[in-house]
């Protein structure tokens, strides 16, 4: 992101949005989350990033039919055991090694 000839602004930005305000505005980051949490509550409530005591993941896609997420498991760690009866669940190993 780049601004330019712009005067007065404080950008904050994380890897999920972007907050341009003036710097004069101590109370419009309070007021976009009275907002949010109106309009779209999951965006005050969800994190990008979930973690667990096994480690962390991430949703990388969400589409009708699926999602893709990238998980970070613990050394010595393992995720926790679910059934699932109306989905299958894939894993691939980017780094690191399988236990049995």
């Amino acid at each position: 992101m780049a601004l330019k000839g712009v005067d007065d602004l404080a950008v904050f930005a994380t890897q999920d949005a972007v907050l341009v305000s003036r710097q004069k505005d101590a109370n419009g980051l309070e007021r976009l989350v009275a907002s949010l949490t109106t309009t779209a509550p999951q965006v005050t409530v969800d994190h990008l990033k979930v973690h667990r005591p096994w480690g962390s993941y991430q949703s990388v896609n969400n589409g009708e039919r699926h999602q893709v997420k990238r998980s970070i498991v613990k050394p010595s760690r393992r995720p926790s055991l679910q059934k699932h009866y109306h989905r299958s669940e894939h894993w691939i190993v980017v780094c690191g090694a399988r236990r049995a």
